[in-house]
């Protein structure tokens, strides 16, 4: 098993180098692709907002949110471009 070491330093110089792909003119969200993100505990509803709003930003044209019943209205008034869906969870919080 070959063993990779090589690093290097994100900085803007790469970061122009490996733009994201350009969209279709005139096209749609459905052309974009879906993105999931489960996730989001009692403590941390803010994660799942984080990662939701970073899959916008990065050119996702529709975002489902996958969290918690006790954490689904925060979520989904935060981001209110996305599908929210509440999952049962155990007392702690946690999903089942």
């Amino acid at each position: 098993m070959r063993k990779t070491t090589d690093a290097f330093i994100i900085n803007p110089k790469l970061l122009r180098r490996l733009r994201l792909p350009r969209p279709a003119r005139g096209g749609d969200k459905e052309e974009r692709g879906r993105v999931l993100v489960v996730g989001g505990g009692p403590e941390t509803p803010g994660a799942v907002i984080l990662a939701a709003t970073a899959a916008l930003r990065a050119g996702a044209g529709k975002i489902q949110v996958a969290t918690g019943r006790s954490n689904a209205p925060v979520v989904a008034a935060s981001l209110r471009e996305a599908r929210v869906f509440a999952l049962p969870e155990w007392r702690s919080g946690s999903l089942t």
